[in-house]
């Protein structure tokens, strides 16, 4: 998730005030939990369960705009997926498009995968690209549909479209293995190539052996048999 600091620290404060405007009974000082926001945002499980066994506010009581999107982080690195599900669909029907991919994230590791591709494709077809990523995949894999390397390519194509450097190196992978399309090694290297443009390390690997292979055919001799 990506907050600036200034950010971080608001949300913070107001979601420690709930603690006084709904009257939770804190056994901790402000500045403990202070501490333990900052050490669960550091992905510290206990940290998390004690501010979740404290008092957190409701998915009734958050913001959809700012705090449901930290307090259903915090139950995610708790362990506990479920409960951050209403936080994350809170935010969700707020058009917070990284709340629904987030939402979607939360279904597939509960393996609920009808759900999961229903917010992917909902924040997809608003322009989130991870998500239209992610929706490929699950076509790659089968998960909660039949494998369909054309419906993943069409999403791969899109994100790629849109500068989502894993959605073009999985492009170019299907076009170098004939995965949905027929074989294109020239089209495969000109994607792999976009993909480590855009810091996808692995695509640098595949665009080098390809563009190598290109100046390694050997011509083979013709003999000259003139007298």
């Amino acid at each position: 998730m990506r907050f600036s600091i200034c950010m971080f620290l608001f949300i913070c404060h107001t979601i420690l005030a709930f603690t006084d405007e709904y009257n939770m009974q804190s056994q901790y000082t402000e500045s403990q939990r202070k501490e333990f926001f900052y050490s669960c945002l550091e992905n510290n499980k206990d940290s998390c369960n004690l501010l979740i066994e404290d008092g957190v506010p409701s998915a009734g009581e958050c913001s959809a705009k700012t705090t449901c999107m930290i307090l259903a982080r915090i139950y995610e690195i708790a362990d506990k997926i479920n409960e951050s599900l209403p936080y994350y669909a809170k935010s969700c029907n707020a058009q917070i498009l990284e709340a629904c991919f987030n939402l979607a994230l939360a279904y597939e590791s509960l393996q609920q995968y009808a759900d999961s591709k229903k917010e992917y494709e909902q924040s997809c077809h608003y322009g989130f690209m991870a998500s239209c990523y992610n929706l490929a995949m699950l076509y790659v894999n089968g998960l909660g549909v039949p494998k369909d390397m054309k419906k993943a390519n069409r999403f791969f194509m899109e994100a790629c479209s849109n500068d989502d450097g894993w959605s073009c190196y999985s492009l170019a992978t299907s076009y170098r293995n004939g995965e949905g399309f027929k074989p294109n090694r020239l089209k495969a290297q000109e994607l792999f190539e976009k993909a480590c443009k855009l810091g996808i390390q692995d695509g640098c690997k595949e665009f080098k052996i390809l563009h190598s292979a290109e100046f390694s055919i050997i011509v083979p001799h013709i003999p000259n048999n003139k007298k």
